[in-house]
């Protein structure tokens, strides 16, 4: 009995961690009614906002594996991802954790593509610096590739914000690395106050550009 209320304890806690990103992600989707997921994976982050009025999604994951909430999904390359959509065919272009499992050359010419695909605005959530991550579960693409700064982004005219709180308590998978794990995990959400103004000094950062019309 004790366990399982720990354990349901711990999984609210993890989630109340992540209400800043959340909350900014909400902010920066405001207003716009089309949304691109590239590299979505089997459940988006969108599904716990408002979705937008249209969403789709794109991944090499079996459409019968992706969450619901998405209007229309394609199952494709990524990087190849001029061969599936047109130029300024989305509002709003949203890459979740992708960009690190990328090597950095590879990341700087896609970047490129998702700038002629959006319309609007680019959101881009990967973790500051490189953080060394293994394949796992069978999956080789969960492998970290490379690591992103906020001069990477600033120098492309990316407005950024730290996320998940002060970078040296959480390590791969953004696992909390102290004990006990609550007054850290706590902490990291106390210091989310501080990083978001201050991105060199969190764990992850959310790198937002807003393209001219």
């Amino acid at each position: 009995m004790i366990k399982r209320i720990k354990a349901k304890l711990k999984k609210y806690i993890n989630a109340s961690s992540d209400f800043g990103f959340y909350r900014l992600l909400k902010k920066e989707l405001e207003g716009y009614d089309s949304v691109l997921d590239v590299g979505c994976g089997v459940s988006s982050p969108l599904s716990r906002i408002d979705r937008p009025s249209h969403l789709e999604g794109i991944d090499l994951v079996p459409a019968k594996s992706v969450n619901k909430i998405f209007d229309k999904y394609k199952k494709g390359n990524i990087l190849l991802i001029e061969k599936h959509y047109k130029n300024k065919s989305f509002d709003v272009v949203v890459l979740f954790h992708v960009l690190e499992h990328l090597k950095r050359s590879e990341g700087k010419v896609f970047l490129k593509k998702l700038e002629k695909i959006a319309k609007k605005k680019i959101i881009i959530c990967t973790p500051n610096g490189f953080i060394p991550q293994d394949p796992h579960s069978g999956n080789i693409y969960q492998e970290h590739l490379s690591g992103w700064f906020v001069k990477d982004f600033k120098t492309r005219g990316y407005k950024i914000y730290g996320i998940r709180g002060f970078r040296f308590i959480r390590g791969e998978f953004a696992a909390i690395k102290y004990k006990p794990w609550y007054f850290w995990l706590f902490l990291s959400y106390l210091s989310e106050y501080i990083t978001i103004y201050f991105p060199q000094l969190s764990f992850e950062l959310m790198a937002v550009k807003t393209l001219r019309r």
